[in-house]
């Protein structure tokens, strides 16, 4: 670890002598290296590291995630993709436990619950070389990514992120609840009933708008959840609910849907 660590200073201090430090509008720190080599046109590839907030480990992955954008500054500025590269912007930012499960998902990508992954769009040459450059099997906080290249879409070229997330407990990620009624009519009482449901549970977040379903509505109102880990979560929701309303608001698992929502998502659907 020592060895490591002064290899890296010594390194880091060497990458600096084409580079400069300034600081994120959002979060962390922002490092701008100029590749002076880099042929006219050349574009400018930007990383952004990104640790988990919301729980005593948050700290330790701001720091791993300091480490790791050290790492990859120092490796950027002595490895091949430098020579194609106008400049390479790597950033550190903090993200919170909501936004990582929507932009895994998005991505198509396992949730990072122990583990650093970084991710990139596959169609993209230069991504690839960089990111096959700045991974050393000699330094223990590059070896402990795990390379999930993305073959869809929503990818930028010249973009890379990473997730720092090591121990990060995804179960605990707040839920989410939508309410769909049988009538116009009901919007009212129901709004008011999740303005109680957010005062019981304000872990919660409780989507504002109501939708209408008309004769997609039960025949009885029901809680629906999704995994079995939140049957606690649906059962407080649907009490609350009840209470709210004077109408018995039953808990519902569906099974089937572990690829099409997330973990926490509630649907109240509420009968006439």
């Amino acid at each position: 670890m020592i060895r490591t660590f002064v290899l890296l200073v010594l390194l880091f201090a060497l990458a600096n002598s084409g580079s400069h430090a300034q600081s994120d509008d959002r979060s962390g720190a922002r490092v701008v290296i100029d590749t002076s080599a880099s042929a006219p046109g050349a574009p400018t590839l930007t990383t952004d590291v990104f640790w988990c907030t919301g729980d005593d480990q948050a700290q330790n992955r701001a720091q791993t995630a300091s480490e790791l954008a050290a790492a990859y500054a120092v490796l950027a500025r002595i490895g091949p993709a430098a020579k194609m590269l106008k400049s390479i912007v790597i950033r550190t930012r903090s993200i919170d436990k909501e936004n990582i499960v929507r932009r895994l998902d998005a991505q198509a990508l396992p949730l990072a619950n122990t583990k650093i992954v970084l991710t990139y769009d596959a169609k993209d040459p230069l991504s690839k070389i960089f990111v096959e450059s700045v991974h050393s099997p000699w330094l223990a906080v590059t070896a402990a990514v795990t390379i999930k290249p993305h073959e869809g879409e929503a990818f930028t070229p010249n973009y890379i992120s990473a997730f720092v997330c090591t121990d990060m407990d995804t179960s605990r990620i707040a839920g989410r609840l939508f309410f769909q009624v049988e009538k116009k009519e009901q919007i009212d009482a129901i709004s008011r009933a999740g303005a109680d449901l957010r005062k019981a549970l304000p872990g919660l977040n409780v989507v504002s708008q109501v939708e209408v379903v008309g004769d997609k509505a039960p025949k009885t109102s029901e809680l629906r959840y999704f995994f079995q880990a939140d049957e606690k979560l649906a059962i407080r929701a649907a009490a609350s609910i009840t209470a709210s309303t004077s109408g018995d608001i039953t808990p519902k698992l569906v099974p089937g849907y572990g690829g099409k929502v997330r973990p926490g998502t509630l649907e109240a659907w509420i009968s006439n």
